[in-house]
């Protein structure tokens, strides 16, 4: 992403664990999009949407921690 978008003035690109996300608390963002997890995500859950695996569980929740701590 950063060399198709290199020409964009303002952008910074930083490969990161979205389940730990330090250096980006308290950041202050207006929003936070994140693409790539929800993809993984849905191509991890089988069998009930309803009966997720325990580790799916923890770490979404992990995920969405991290993603409010960025958020103004």
């Amino acid at each position: 992403m950063a060399s198709r978008y290199d020409h964009e003035t303002g952008n910074k690109w930083k490969v990161t664990n979205v389940r730990n996300m330090t250096d980006f608390k308290g950041a202050g963002f207006e929003i936070t999009i994140d693409k790539g997890i929800f993809e993984g995500l849905d191509a991890m859950i089988s069998g009930s949407l309803w009966d997720l695996p325990q580790e799916l569980r923890k770490n979404t929740g992990d995920h969405i921690d991290e993603v409010l701590a960025t958020l103004d």
